[in-house]
């Protein structure tokens, strides 16, 4: 079970949600950071910037309705909460697309490999909807989850959609927000 809670930022604000969700994790866990870009050596050089490493990468253009996808590299980059200065709020906001994303926060060591085709198949294109797709936060909740960041533009108004997904036993992570 889990909960959401939604935010509306000003773009000059609009990292304040994450870090401060991202600060309230511990030292034992991990922060995901899962981006959809255009090349293999972006994730590279994004982790080395913010100091993370790559869980790991994955071309989603394959297949027939391949051409669709803007960004077929997909991939995880995965901070420690004992890494100093490790910025993954702004390894999320590096890129021009960062909506195309989203940050989990897991304390399982197998979350990475877990999370794997969940995040892959949300992306992959597909000639219609399975009707077994369901939400893919519940998805990534079951994976092992307990905080999913993301968010969206929300128009013309200058604002960010942000959306926080917390693992009910996990509230204090969202404390100090609401």
């Amino acid at each position: 079970m889990f909960v959401e809670y939604e935010f509306e930022r000003d773009f000059a604000d609009k990292a304040c949600t994450l870090e401060h969700v991202i600060s309230q994790a511990g030292a034992d866990m991990g922060v995901y950071v899962f981006l959809q870009l255009s090349e293999l050596s972006e994730f590279a050089e994004i982790a080395q910037q913010y100091k993370g490493h790559v869980a790991w990468v994955e071309d989603v253009a394959s297949g027939p309705l391949g051409f669709l996808v803007d960004n077929p590299v997909v991939g995880l980059i995965e901070f420690s909460g004992s890494v100093p200065d490790s910025d993954p709020a702004g390894a999320f906001f590096s890129t021009d697309f960062p909506h195309s994303g989203v940050v989990m926060v897991s304390d399982a060591a197998d979350f990475p490999a877990t999370v794997q085709p969940v995040l892959v198949e949300e992306c992959r294109p597909v000639e219609h909807a399975s009707e077994e797709s369901g939400d893919v936060i519940t998805k990534l909740m079951q994976a092992g989850a307990f905080l999913v960041y993301r968010l969206d533009f929300a128009g013309a108004a200058g604002f960010l959609q942000e959306e926080v997904f917390i693992d009910t036993n996990n509230r204090g992570l969202v404390s100090g927000l609401l």
